[in-house]
């Protein structure tokens, strides 16, 4: 009988510690959701800042009107030519290696 004060201590001290616990995670918490919606809001202010100058510039800018339009004009057809190659010259080409059979793989 005299662990039951004892027990009971250690139980209450548990249930203290967690509660303690809980309300500064809670605090914690709050705290970090808070901060996170103001970084939320301040980049999306930047972001519609940013989107307004860019339109702003765009509607500055004028498109120029397309030039009139010229008409076609037939080009006469030439006719090709055929082109004359240079002889090769003999014995400057190194002949090219035999293939070698492949060995047979099959014991």
């Amino acid at each position: 009988m005299s662990m039951m004060p004892f027990v009971a201590g250690l139980l209450a001290g548990v249930a203290a510690v967690r509660l303690v616990r809980n309300k500064q995670t809670k605090a914690g918490l709050d705290q970090a959701q808070t901060r996170l919606r103001q970084a939320t809001v301040t980049g999306l202010g930047a972001i519609e800042a940013s989107s307004a100058r860019l339109r702003e510039k765009l509607a500055v800018v004028e498109v120029p009107e397309a030039p009139e339009a010229v008409e076609p004009v037939a080009i006469p057809a030439v006719e090709a030519v055929p082109r004359k190659r240079a002889p090769r010259k003999s014995g400057t080409a190194t002949p090219r290696a035999k293939a070698r059979p492949k060995p047979d793989t099959a014991s």
